[in-house]
């Protein structure tokens, strides 16, 4: 059966126009053929199965592998310039700084920066106050602090602040709030304290969000419970998620795991760059023509 097109190119999208939809093929096909390239940095789960990866979300996913795929080949970066790729030094730019980005940074300069925006305008600031409430930094605790003495502290605060990984952060919670802890997000975190109280609570434990923890214990708790096991472990960033979702193909969601930075191999990344490093010179200033996170991996690996 014909079905009439509405898009100028022959797709169906009515609003498309000729230029921008075959661009945006091209783009795409670039990004499938550039994913084959480099399909050695892939998992091996993936790798076989990387023609259901759809390539456009991977320019969500944070690893710095991408950032690098990216750079070494043709393909746009659209998508880049978008957290959680903003640049550092855009987000910390006091003049237009990205304030959702910036409070949930846990550097030291992220928080000067906070600090001194709270001490300009008080809590009229421009803090993104929920997203701080995740930034592990024990410099968030005075702001925070004096947010609650306001008596305008809302239930998704609570939220974030029970999936905080920060130690200092958490222990302030468990002590001085325990009645405010959301145990449905504190299953999300694998701070050593949550999964201490979650061992003690069994029935607390909400299997959904559980999945979404990258702790050993976490993990090895789902994988004794196959039948708990949902659809949230395809954003767990620890490769036994990826282990357990090898197992039981139909959680597995390819759009969500496109966006996962564990489906690619930091070693195996390494190894590379470390190779191309030793080929193609031996001019002491090559690491300067290389990625920022290509010269951070090359630094950790020695």
């Amino acid at each position: 059966m014909y079905l009439e097109s509405n898009g100028a190119c022959g797709c169906d999208d009515e609003y498309c126009t000729y230029e921008t939809c075959i661009q945006t093929r091209n783009e795409l096909k670039q990004r499938q053929n550039n994913l084959n390239r480099f399909q050695h940095l892939l998992d091996p789960f993936v790798r076989r199965n990387r023609h259901l990866l759809p390539v456009e979300y991977l320019v969500f996913n944070p690893s710095p592998t991408v950032r690098c795929i990216m750079k070494c080949s043709s393909i746009s970066t659209f998508g880049l310039s978008n957290p959680p790729y903003a640049s550092e030094k855009k987000c910390l730019n006091q003049t237009h700084p990205n304030w959702f980005t910036l409070s949930g940074n846990p550097q030291e300069e992220a928080l000067d920066v906070l600090e001194h925006e709270f001490e300009a305008h008080g809590l009229h600031c421009a803090i993104d106050w929920g997203n701080l409430c995740r930034n592990p930094n024990p410099r968030v605790l005075p702001l925070l602090q004096a947010k609650l003495a306001q008596n305008f502290f809302p239930h998704l605060y609570w939220c974030h602040l029970s999936a905080n990984r920060g130690t200092e952060v958490l222990r302030w919670l468990l002590q001085h709030h325990f009645d405010q802890v959301v145990w449905m997000y504190l299953c999300e975190n694998p701070n050593p304290l949550a999964i201490r109280l979650l061992q003690q609570n069994p029935s607390r434990l909400n299997t959904r969000h559980l999945g979404r923890n990258p702790s050993s214990w976490a993990l090895n708790w789902l994988e004794q419970h196959p039948e708990r096991i949902s659809m949230s472990l395809n954003s767990n960033p620890s490769r036994k998620a990826l282990r357990l979702l090898e197992q039981h193909p139909k959680q597995v969601v390819w759009s969500e795991l496109a966006t996962n930075p564990a489906i690619f191999s930091s070693a195996v990344l390494k190894m590379v760059i470390i190779q191309w490093h030793l080929d193609r010179s031996t001019n002491k200033h090559v690491l300067s023509r290389l990625p920022l996170d290509c010269i951070r991996f090359i630094c950790e690996f020695f």
